[in-house]
């Protein structure tokens, strides 16, 4: 399969996240969420590495901003896929022992 994340697409997953801070209608925010849900189910690690290592446009981590996002709008995925999608990425998630993930603070 080769390697997921390349320079246009880290190029794409920057702008995914410039968009995702700013997004306030829950449909976008759902087909941003959506962009990192796939990617994580085709290659976990980097995209897990990616967003442990990014930055949101005022500085803070990634990793943290886009699970919030994701996690408060789990509930407005519309259709099958998207809610299948969403939720076998989330479950992916938490199979993997990553450092960035367990450092995350649940609310």
């Amino acid at each position: 399969a080769g390697a997921v994340l390349g320079s246009v697409t880290t190029q794409i997953l920057g702008a995914v996240l410039a968009r995702i801070s700013s997004a306030t209608t829950p449909p976008f925010i759902c087909t941003l969420v959506l962009v990192f849900a796939r990617l994580l189910l085709l290659d976990r690690n980097r995209t897990l590495d990616y967003l442990a290592s990014a930055q949101m446009s005022d500085g803070s981590p990634a990793l943290p901003a886009v699970m919030r996002r994701w996690v408060d709008s789990q509930h407005q995925f519309s259709g099958s896929y998207e809610r299948r999608v969403t939720w076998l990425a989330l479950a992916a998630l938490l199979e993997l022992d990553h450092a960035a993930i367990n450092a995350i603070t649940v609310r």
